[in-house]
């Protein structure tokens, strides 16, 4: 029998409060990232509601990671 699926796991969008608690920062730094364009995708529900979608902030992620020799 399979275990139920994490909150996490079965996320597929996320709003700024939880990206935020996700990676331990602030909203505000998530805001002040759209605004420059240099944060995860996002998308725009009825002009206000931003939302996250789990594969941009996966990409995102991907994309963060630096390797020190």
């Amino acid at each position: 029998m399979q275990a139920n699926p994490t909150p996490a796991e079965s996320t597929t969008m996320f709003n700024e409060a939880e990206l935020a608690s996700r990676w331990k920062i602030s909203v505000r730094t998530l805001q002040d990232w759209r605004r420059r364009k240099t944060g995860p995708r996002f998308v725009k529900l009825q002009g206000w509601a931003v939302r996250y979608p789990l594969q941009a902030v996966i990409d995102f992620e991907e994309q963060s990671v630096r390797l020190v020799n």
